[in-house]
């Protein structure tokens, strides 16, 4: 299957890039400019992640980088496509706005599994996901930025795109953060709620939990009969601020 995004710019479908999703598992990111393709990534079944550049007339070379005073290719290697669950990003890519005619990129007729962009914004980037059956949409990705539309496309594998503005401020990372409220029986045939209200029935401690806090996201039963009850909510993560 090949899924290409492009751009409607001036009158113009402009191909930016392709996704290439082998049959086996591998998925391949083709990225465009200047009349051929610049560089791509690829995506291995077994959670292996290259990265190149593609010349006009010559095989591709990977790409290179500094690690520990020696120039290697930039290898990465991520959990195996079979694998995955939630979402695992496979490449990022975009434009400034006023740039994509500048870029010469090729010329396309859509068809409907195709994604094509009308710019609203000063740049348009992509991020692009294998996911897992049922991954919900989220609000903030690919360097912390808004999410502005989202496409899925596929079947083994599930691919996302999801387009965002990098120049437009980054959203706030979050972090989960879960509170137990524990429910355990006294010596003295009471129940004890986070070891400091009394109840005469653990039924009442729930209620009374429910009341002040909603309903909790799970729980637990205890060994000694009890139950813990959680909490989760998201909060602004200090440590990205």
């Amino acid at each position: 299957m090949v899924i290409r995004v492009g751009f409607k710019y001036s009158g113009k479908y402009l191909l930016g890039f392709e996704a290439k999703i082998k049959p086996q598992g591998d998925v391949f990111v083709f990225v465009f400019e200047r009349g051929h393709r610049r560089m791509h990534v690829s995506y291995h079944k077994n959670g292996r992640v290259n990265h190149n550049v593609d010349r006009p007339d010559q095989k591709h070379v990977p790409v290179e980088w500094d690690i520990w005073g020696t120039m290697e290719p930039m290898i990465r290697y991520e959990i195996p496509v079979k694998n995955i669950v939630g979402r695992q990003r496979v490449a990022g890519t975009g434009w400034a706005t006023e740039d994509i005619e500048r870029a010469a990129l090729p010329e396309f007729v859509p068809i409907p599994d195709d994604i094509v962009v009308e710019p609203t914004t000063l740049t348009v980037g992509f991020s692009v996901n294998i996911i897992s059956p049922g991954t919900p949409a989220r609000s903030v990705g690919y360097l912390s930025q808004p999410v502005l539309a989202r496409h899925v496309r596929g079947t083994a594998p599930l691919i996302e795109v999801e387009t965002f503005d990098w120049m437009a401020p980054q959203a706030p990372a979050k972090l989960l953060v879960t509170t137990i409220h524990m429910i355990a029986p006294g010596i003295d045939g009471a129940w004890l709620l986070d070891d400091r209200e009394r109840f005469n029935k653990w039924e009442e401690a729930v209620t009374a939990v429910v009341e002040e806090h909603g309903v909790p996201h799970t729980y637990r039963e205890r060994n000694d009969g009890g139950v813990n009850l959680y909490y989760h909510r998201l909060e602004d993560d200090p440590y990205q601020l």
